[in-house]
């Protein structure tokens, strides 16, 4: 009910002010008492951009704990965001916006001609009142006059009887015109944090960087959604050039997901094709610089046998050999020389 309502949400705004707590250790606490919430869905959506701007703002936080929770509280926010699902895309949020507004102003217009019409009626009963009255001293009516009294009487009611569900119309069009902007609002906050976690790439912190390259990870599939995904899976490539070889296993790791991992409906036979379309895809506009990191990385995991080699280099083959207006046998071609040179 109302009360239980009002009780929930002055719990949650009482949590989101505690983020802000001078103790790093009671930022850390809220940031995954937060995530825990997200990840059981308990959060209204109303309260998922108040929320996503916490993990936001924390994200610069000066402790590296609490750094690192705010990355797992915003990464969980996108997995399970009530906004959009892995093959959305902005256009797609664009489009519904604007269809739903234009439905919005029809249902508007129409709740507006219904209100004109009352007005009328009631301007006519009024006339027709007085004119009752100045007849009152008559001692018939004819049949006429009544037929047109039921009539207007009828109409009348017809049209609150339309105004009623037209103005319901009206309340759930605007619903949904509020979720699609919410929506594109989240996206543009998602967008915001990307650079926040692409410089922890930068950080002397190990944590923060293995942070980060998880993150980037874990949302790799939001591709569509986030049109610069596939720059800052390639800004993690030069940290194969780390001394901290903990850094250089992560980001070996980190591109065994986001190229060979694949789905389990996709068939055997055409798993070597989709992981050397997911190499081409990582590739493209690539520096020349990035180019050099990711022959690196690949020559690792060809050596260290972590990946099907003759199978890719199979697919990359057929790849190449078709010309695409995408430079994707340009891309293949590329790849083929740094596997056997």
């Amino acid at each position: 009910d109302d009360g239980q309502r009002k009780m929930r949400d002055d719990l949650l705004k009482k949590l989101r002010e505690q983020v802000h707590d001078e103790t790093a250790f009671l930022r850390q606490h809220y940031l995954q008492l937060w995530t825990s919430l997200i990840e059981q869905k308990k959060i209204p959506v109303k309260q998922y951009l108040p929320v996503f701007k916490l993990g936001l703002h924390r994200l610069r936080d000066k402790a590296c704990r609490v750094r690192k929770y705010a990355v797992t509280l915003v990464m969980n926010m996108v997995l399970n965001n009530p906004y959009f699902v892995i093959d959305s895309t902005r256009a797609q949020f664009e489009k519904g916006e604007n269809d739903a507004e234009r439905k919005l102003v029809e249902r508007r217009q129409e709740l507006e001609k219904l209100n004109k019409n009352k007005k009328e009626d009631k301007k006519m009963e009024k006339k027709n009142s007085q004119s009752d009255d100045e007849d009152s001293g008559a001692e018939d009516k004819t049949i006429d006059e009544d037929y047109e009294m039921n009539v207007d009487n009828n109409q009348k009611k017809e049209t609150e009887e339309n105004k009623e569900p037209i103005e319901e119309q009206i309340m759930r069009v605007e619903e949904i015109v509020t979720f699609y902007k919410d929506g594109l609002r989240f996206i543009d906050l998602i967008e915001q944090a990307n650079q926040d976690v692409v410089n922890l790439f930068n950080s002397p912190t190990l944590a923060d960087c293995i942070q980060a390259i998880d993150f980037f990870v874990n949302i790799r599939h939001y591709r569509l959604t986030w049109p610069n995904m596939e720059q800052n899976l390639r800004l993690m490539f030069r940290l194969i050039w780390s001394v901290d070889e903990s850094k250089c296993k992560a980001i070996t790791q980190a591109l065994v997901k986001i190229c060979f991992d694949v789905s389990p409906t996709i068939p055997q036979i055409h798993i070597p094709l989709y992981q050397a379309g997911a190499i081409i895809c990582v590739l493209k506009n690539a520096t020349f610089s990035e180019e050099v990191y990711f022959e690196e990385i690949l020559k690792q995991l060809i050596k260290e046998k972590k990946i099907p080699t003759e199978a890719i280099i199979e697919a990359l083959w057929k790849l190449y050999k078709f010309p695409y207006d995408d430079n994707t046998d340009v891309i293949a071609g590329k790849i083929l020389t740094f596997i056997v040179g």
